[in-house]
């Protein structure tokens, strides 16, 4: 894609403005700004579910935004985490055997 550099100029502005902003917040502002971006996100998310099931109940569109955070979840962290043992309700650890 090709962008006119006055366009790009002015993307730019914006986004030096935007992180400006962002650097002069406090983190309790930021907080309250990263849930308010949380709410308008799941609330898209929730249309667009809506959208493509209008049949559903609210408690099932709730429920398939649950799923489709759960998978997200999922996705970014495969990979992450490896099952190294157990520990049982003494307290004891057993080590899984490589291989299994």
């Amino acid at each position: 894609m090709n962008i006119d550099p006055e366009t790009k100029q002015l993307q730019d502005s914006i986004q030096r403005s935007k992180v400006e902003r962002a650097k002069a917040l406090t983190s309790g502002q930021r907080l309250i700004e990263s849930v308010r971006l949380f709410d308008q996100v799941r609330d898209r998310i929730k249309a667009g579910i809506r959208m493509k099931n209008p049949e559903w109940s609210a408690t099932e569109v709730h429920q398939a935004f649950l799923d489709t955070l759960r998978l997200q979840r999922l996705r970014q962290e495969k990979d992450i985490y490896t099952i190294a043992g157990s520990i049982d309700d003494q307290g004891s650890t057993a080590h899984l055997q490589q291989g299994m």
